[in-house]
């Protein structure tokens, strides 16, 4: 049976060839739209997931507001982090990152007659590979970053700068005029990821950066790592006496107020713990190493997406009942020989499927072949391969089931009602729910 209904509706889509390729390209177009969409939301929303402890890791971000300035930082004062892991036991873990480039800063780095103009070039603590999960393919993590003067690169650094030779052990030369030795070869970071790098260097080694120990002044990145089991607001209820304790000096010194009269004149220099799995679409702080996204606008997006696939849809409902007529006659004689009202109702439905399946499948392929494009446009780096995703299985069986229910159920209940006798008189139509569908 199902042989016969899948002939017929070949039959039925070769008859009518104007018919068949406005339908189908109008469903090409409509879900090309949708999947493109699809595969930026899940792009953004992915972001940072990938990190292990991603329950337990935050950045420290900042809340300044003195006499009428106000801004939110993701930059701190470099003490900071000590001062963390010395107070709070509840912290397994701090490390910091300082890069110039978040301030408009290059670094330029040689290796014998090779110069760089390098921006993805951070300082870190040796904690980094802890409270990151940062792997190493060549080097330890508890000795790359121990001593000052070393460094550890990506593999896509070292071919830059040594070719086919082995890296570890060579000598870098950064324009802060040390010498930094290869200690390390670190795997990147993904794309979806708030934070990419292609140097870790020792941040002892940056005297000058090491020279700022005021509290005051916001210069790196801090990320802290909790114990398992501890939750943030633990922490969170304790920063004012913390911040009491290491701010009032320098509050005293610069404004002449303790740290109640700082406060109580409506001032705030006060610490934030933000999620890593929020920095991306969620952060309100400035100073990022790298631009983010913003929620809204992903949800505007998927508002879109879902727009489109349902145009789409409303539009196949319009071109099948439009052409009704055409198949009233079909069904009248289906009818008079026996063929019952579900039996031609699944005829219709399978037809739905098979136009949507091919639909689907060459969406597909337009997917592809337009990606690089969309890439370009949005600067992005979107991949996308149905065969190594389970995701995009999912999502094209969802497709072709959803889009052929939605789209053939309703207009074959419209076929399937018309009424022998009134199609042999020529009497029949598509009923008020045609009308308003188009109307749509």
């Amino acid at each position: 049976m199902l042989y016969n209904f899948l002939k017929t509706a070949l039959r039925n889509i070769l008859n009518q060839r104007v018919y068949g390729f406005i339908n189908i390209v109008g469903l090409i177009i409509g879900l090309s739209g949708f999947v493109l969409i699809t595969i930026y939301v899940k792009h953004e929303l992915s972001y940072d997931n990938f990190f292990t402890n991603s329950d337990r890791l935050y950045r420290v971000g900042l809340n300044y507001d003195i006499d009428g300035v106000q801004f939110y930082s993701c930059l701190d004062p470099v003490p900071l982090a000590n001062g963390l892991k010395q107070d709070f036991s509840e912290i397994e873990a701090v490390t910091r990152l300082y890069n110039k480039f978040y301030s408009g800063g290059y670094t330029f780095v040689q290796y014998e007659d090779r110069m760089f103009k390098e921006e993805n070039l951070f300082w870190a603590d040796s904690t980094v590979f802890q409270v990151l999960g940062i792997k190493l393919i060549e080097g330890s993590p508890y000795e790359a970053l121990k001593n000052t003067n070393s460094v550890v690169i990506t593999p896509r650094t070292a071919n830059k700068y040594f070719g086919d030779e082995n890296p570890m052990g060579k000598m870098l030369k950064f324009d802060d005029g040390f010498v930094y030795q290869v200690t390390g070869i670190v795997e990147p970071f993904p794309v979806n990821s708030h934070l990419h790098f292609d140097f870790l260097a020792s941040i002892h080694t940056n005297q000058r950066l090491m020279r700022h120990p005021d509290w005051i002044d916001v210069k790196n990145y801090v990320y802290i790592l909790l114990k398992e089991g501890v939750g943030i607001e633990h922490i969170e209820n304790q920063m004012d006496e913390f911040q009491k304790k290491h701010l009032e000096p320098e509050i005293k010194y610069i404004t002449k107020l303790n740290y109640k009269e700082f406060k109580e004149k409506g001032n705030s220099f006060d610490f934030m713990f933000e999620s890593v799995k929020d920095i991306h679409l969620k952060t309100v702080f400035e100073g990022n190493a790298e631009p983010q996204s913003n929620l809204k606008i992903i949800i505007i997006f998927s508002i879109i997406g879902i727009v489109i696939l349902f145009v789409a849809c409303i539009n196949f409902i319009n071109l099948t009942t439009a052409v009704a007529t055409n198949r009233a006659k079909e069904v009248g004689v289906r009818k008079v020989i026996g063929s019952n009202k579900k039996l031609i109702i699944l005829q219709f439905l399978v037809e739905s499927v098979l136009v949507t399946t091919i639909a689907v499948i060459i969406t597909l392929l337009l997917v592809q072949l337009t990606l690089p494009a969309f890439n370009k446009l949005l600067n992005l780096q979107l991949s996308f391969s149905i065969f190594q995703n389970w995701y995009y299985i999912l999502l094209v069986l969802m497709l072709i089931l959803l889009v052929s229910i939605f789209a053939g159920f309703y207009p074959s209940i419209i076929l399937a009602s018309f009424r022998p006798v009134d199609v042999i008189k020529g009497k029949f139509t598509s009923g008020k729910g045609g009308r308003f569908t188009r109307s749509v």
